[in-house]
C-alpha cells in the first residue's frame, strides 16, 4: 500500500479510537446518574427510534415501571423524571450502533479498494467481531439488574468494561502502527516496549478493572479518608468473608483498599520511569557530541538507509558512487530527478544536500514519492561528512 492509503487507514482507526472514548464517558456518565436500567428492552435494529409521542412514552414507561428498580428504588419518579434517566441511556446505545456503521462501512471500502494484506483483513474482522460481543456483553450486564436485585452484576460490569478497554487499546495499537509504520520502520529499528512499560500498562489496566468492581459493590461510599482508611492502613474487616477469593471482588472494604494500592502503586511506577527516562536523556545529551558514541548507536537492520564501511558508517544510498552536492538518486544508487520538479514515477527518490544545521549533524537525507511529493527528512551525522564529500 502507498502512504497515503496507510494514513488513510491510521487516521480511520485512530477516529475510531475517538468515538470509542466518548462510548465509555457516557458510560460512565449513565451509571453515575443511574440510568442503565430505565432501558428494559434491547431490539437493535428496530430500536433506533426514540419515544416521539406521548403514547410511545408511556408504553415505555409502563415497560419501566414494571422492572424491579421502578418497585424497590424509584417507585415515585413520574414521566418527566423517567425521561431524564431514558435518554442517556438512549444515546448511550446509539452511539454503540454509530460506532459499528463508522467501523463496518469504511471496513468495506478498505477491502475492496485497497489492497489490503491479509493479516490486517484478519485484524479488521477480528475488532468488528469484538465491538459485537461488547454489545452483547452490555445487554448481558443491564439483564443481571432487571430481575429481583435492582443493581447489575459486579462481574458483568467489570467484564463490559475490561471488553471496551481492550477494544479500544487493539484498534489504538493496529491505527497507531499504521501511522507512524511507512517512516520509523524504512529509516530505524522499530522501538520495541521494555519490562517497565509492560509492567505499568497491566498494572493500569487491573487498576481501572478494580475500579469496576469498587462501582459495581458501591464500595466508594464506604470510607472517605486517604490514605487510611477509618484510621487504619488495612482496614477491619478486610478477610470477612470465606471463601477469602471472595473478599477481592465482593468484600467492600477489601475491594476498595485493593482499588487504592494499585493506584497508589501504579502512580509510584510511571513517576520513576519518568525521572529514569528524564535521567537517560541527560546522560545521552551529554555524551552525543562522540561520533565513537554516535556511530555504535546506528541501526543495523536490513531496513535502514545505513550500512557500514571500515571506519564509518555512511547511507547505503552512497555505496559504489559518492555524490555530488544536490544530487538525488534512489536506493540503489541510480539518479533522479530533483525534488520538486513533477516526475511520473511513484518511486522513492533521495537528496543528499548541504545543510547549516549546527550540531553532529551536516547532512540531511531527503525522500519524497511523486506524486504524491510527500517530504521525508532524515539527517546524517556530521562525522560522515568525509565519506560523502570524498
Amino acid at each position: 500500500m502507498s502512504d497515503r492509503q496507510h494514513r488513510n487507514i491510521a487516521l480511520w482507526l485512530l477516529g475510531i479510537c475517538v468515538i470509542i472514548f466518548c462510548m465509555i464517558s457516557l458510560g460512565g456518565v449513565t451509571r453515575l446518574t443511574g440510568s442503565g436500567l430505565s432501558m428494559v428492552q434491547w431490539a437493535p435494529i428496530t430500536g433506533i427510534l426514540p419515544p416521539l409521542n406521548e403514547v410511545q412514552w408511556m408504553a415505555v414507561f409502563k415497560l419501566y415501571q414494571a422492572s424491579p428498580e421502578f418497585v424497590k428504588v424509584n417507585s415515585g419518579l413520574a414521566l418527566e423524571g423517567f425521561k431524564s434517566i431514558f435518554w442517556f441511556e438512549y444515546f448511550h446505545r446509539i452511539l454503540g450502533r454509530l460506532i459499528g456503521l463508522a467501523f463496518l462501512v469504511p471496513m468495506g471500502y478498505f477491502f475492496v479498494r485497497y489492497p489490503l494484506s491479509g493479516k490486517l483483513k484478519l485484524q479488521l474482522i477480528g475488532l468488528f467481531v469484538l465491538g459485537g460481543a461488547q454489545g452483547l456483553v452490555g445487554w448481558y450486564m443491564v439483564k443481571s439488574g432487571l430481575v429481583n436485585d435492582p443493581h447489575v452484576s459486579q462481574y458483568r460490569l467489570v467484564a463490559h468494561l475490561a471488553l471496551a478497554l481492550i477494544l479500544y487499546v487493539a484498534i489504538f495499537w493496529i491505527g497507531s502502527a499504521y501511522f507512524i509504520r511507512n517512516w520509523v520502520q524504512r529509516y530505524v529499528t522499530p522501538p520495541r516496549l521494555n519490562l517497565a512499560a509492560i509492567l505499568l500498562f497491566v498494572l493500569v489496566f487491573i487498576t481501572v478493572l478494580a475500579g469496576g468492581f469498587v462501582a459495581g459493590t458501591r464500595a466508594g461510599f464506604a470510607f472517605n479518608t486517604f490514605p487510611l482508611m477509618n484510621g487504619a492502613l488495612i482496614p477491619e474487616g478486610y478477610a470477612a468473608l470465606t471463601p477469602f477469593w471472595k473478599n477481592i471482588f465482593e468484600n467492600i472494604a477489601a475491594v476498595q483498599f485493593n482499588h487504592r494500592l494499585l493506584a497508589t502503586v501504579s502512580l509510584l511506577l510511571a513517576g520513576t520511569a519518568v525521572c529514569s527516562r528524564a535521567g537517560s536523556r541527560r546522560s545521552t545529551r551529554t555524551s552525543s557530541s562522540s561520533p565513537a558514541m554516535a556511530m555504535a548507536r546506528m541501526p543495523t537492520d536490513s531496513r535502514s538507509p545505513w550500512t557500514k564501511t571500515s571506519s564509518s558508517w555512511v547511507p547505503r544510498a552512497t555505496m559504489g558512487r559518492p555524490p555530488t552536492r544536490g544530487r538525488l538518486m534512489s536506493t540503489a544508487g541510480i539518479p533522479m530527478r530533483r525534488i520538486g520538479s513533477r516526475s511520473r514515477s511513484s518511486s522513492p527518490t533521495t537528496r543528499l544536500r548541504w545543510t547549516s544545521t549546527a550540531g553532529p549533524w551536516r547532512f540531511r537525507a531527503i525522500e519524497s514519492w511523486s506524486p504524491p511529493g510527500v517530504r521525508k527528512e532524515l539527517m546524517i551525522p556530521r562525522f560522515c561528512q568525509r565519506s560523502l564529500s570524498e
